[in-house]
């Protein structure tokens, strides 16, 4: 009880629901910033054996006002590894690259996040702001939204591509799920707009051209997790507003043109051979392509009633859908070399627990033929985050006590050109707040 009202506190605090804070819990809880929910429960998991609230809240603190500083190295005995590259990592300091020979550097202290663009070469990164007009901030480590810069890879050469906007009025905008377009000539986001009374007003989809910066409204999409994916420089995937269609955008005229709707036959047949009972599928969300040019396909994330969810891969022959559990709800991480993660998940149920599965694009066949995903074994509870090495052999998954824990790939997933490994798993407490990217 003592730990489910504290958590609950702290949740509140970072979210920034007191009277008189901006309405930014409609904004966090959705697209790529609602993962950042889950920095207070993380810190909060980490310190309560420490029995320090305040020590919590200090640690928010740091992210919030701590200025960017440039590299600083420290021993880590007892932290390498299996696997190559370096893991990219968020803590209460910022952004740090974790080494396989057991090293930490800090790259971008008090950002939240990033993700790599340019094939790794960069980063999208994320850290909180306050902006003009809003209110100040009632708890240690609150704020109102974040900027978005890009970045080198060692946090040098930092360009501010997406400022916090300031509220006008009764509506104060948020920028969510924000990506950077394959070449990184581009950004496209989802602009949301809050009211002060707790109502949105409307969700459109921007892209901003990062060379001249002028930014383009493409209609309304969504408050979706998975509104858009990117397909070249110039092409977007998008939902349709009411989620039941994904339609093509060409980012320079608007033109939308339909590519795939909820009642196409081959998708209402897989959905219902593989979640019987359901009613047919209310919903599409695009969830990217494979890694691997030589296994070219399509994910996408197909939802109906209660959350039940099915995976559909669209390769070079027929669609192939799968559900690996009863669990309804499923998410996916592509890696490299066409490997992917598959989790399956309760929802707001942790007891339910969660399935881990790795597969790979060449499973999708031209004759559409998908075989059983091998499951890792082990996992207990509901990962958060989920990454892979640069060769595409060791799977690492984290957890929301930070710990992090790698596993190989199963052999029966390992894609044709990868040496397959075989060690047992192996466990590293670094109180992580986010698994972010696994690099060379």
């Amino acid at each position: 009880m003592f730990e489910e009202k504290l958590r609950d506190s702290l949740r509140q605090a970072v979210e920034g629901v007191q009277a008189g804070d901006p309405p930014i819990r409609r904004a966090m809880a959705r697209g790529r910033l609602r993962k950042w929910i889950r920095l207070a429960e993380l810190v909060f998991t980490a310190l309560l054996a420490v029995g320090t609230l305040t020590w919590a809240l200090v640690g928010l603190s740091v992210l919030g006002d701590h200025p960017s500083e440039g590299p600083v190295r420290r021993a880590a005995a007892g932290n390498s590894f299996p696997g190559d590259g370096r893991i990219l990592v968020s803590d209460t300091e910022g952004l740090k690259w974790v080494y396989a020979d057991g090293r930490i550097v800090t790259v971008a202290k008090g950002f939240l996040g990033a993700a790599p663009f340019q094939s790794g070469g960069r980063l999208l990164a994320w850290k909180p702001t306050d902006v003009p007009g809003t209110a100040a901030a009632t708890c240690s480590g609150c704020f109102y939204d974040v900027d978005y810069y890009v970045m080198g890879l060692d946090g040098s050469d930092r360009q501010l591509v997406l400022p916090a906007e300031a509220p006008a009025g009764t509506v104060y905008p948020h920028h969510l799920d924000v990506q950077v377009s394959p070449g990184g000539s581009k950004i496209a986001y989802v602009r949301q707009e809050d009211l002060v009374d707790g109502g949105v007003r409307g969700d459109e989809l921007w892209w901003t051209d990062l060379a001249t910066g002028q930014k383009t409204d493409l209609g309304a999409v969504p408050s979706s997790d998975a509104a858009f994916v990117w397909k070249d420089g110039s092409t977007l995937l998008a939902q349709s507003p009411d989620e039941r269609e994904l339609d093509w955008i060409d980012v320079q005229t608007g033109t939308r043109q339909p590519y795939l709707g909820v009642s196409d036959p081959a998708i209402t047949d897989l959905f219902q051979r593989l979640r019987p009972g359901i009613d047919g599928p209310t919903s599409l969300a695009p969830l990217g392509w494979s890694t691997d040019p030589s296994a070219s396909a399509l994910a996408v994330l197909v939802s109906g009633a209660d959350r039940a969810s099915v995976l559909v891969f669209f390769g070079t022959g027929e669609p192939e859908g799968f559900a690996p559990d009863a669990r309804h709800d499923i998410s996916l991480q592509w890696g490299p070399t066409g490997v992917f993660a598959l989790t399956s998940f309760g929802g707001d149920r942790p007891e339910a627990g969660a399935g881990l599965y790795v597969g790979n694009a060449e499973m999708v066949s031209p004759t559409g033929q998908l075989p059983t995903l091998p499951q890792v074994a082990g996992v207990q509870g509901v990962p958060e985050q989920v990454a892979f090495d640069p060769s595409g052999s060791v799977v690492v998954y984290q957890f929301a006590n930070g710990d992090l824990t790698f596993t190989p790939v199963p052999a029966a997933a390992c894609p044709q050109s990868v040496t397959c490994r075989s060690f047992s798993p192996v466990t590293l407490h670094l109180i992580v707040l986010h698994l972010l990217a696994w690099l060379p």
